[in-house]
């Protein structure tokens, strides 16, 4: 298993922030389907953050609120 390096105090939060986020999934043996599916979004949004493209919002500690919103993460999450 790869853990990547500890960030540089250089670089912008957002990609310590990517990179923390990456080793400690990786600790924790999760995969990235395994933790969207957790946090109810597509494994694109998540390589997105990991790799300081976007930044995580805390919408998404919320879930879905709907059945109806439920499925159409799930779908995305398994087809991503």
């Amino acid at each position: 298993m790869h853990v990547p390096p500890e960030p540089d105090p250089y670089v912008s939060p957002r990609i310590q922030f990517g990179t923390e986020l990456r080793k400690f999934r990786l600790l924790a043996g999760f995969t990235q389907q395994k933790l969207c599916t957790s946090l109810h979004i597509s494994i694109s949004h998540l390589s997105m953050i990991e790799n300081g493209h976007r930044s995580p919002t805390w919408s998404w500690h919320a879930g879905p609120t709907t059945s109806s919103a439920r499925e159409r993460r799930s779908q995305t999450c398994s087809t991503a």
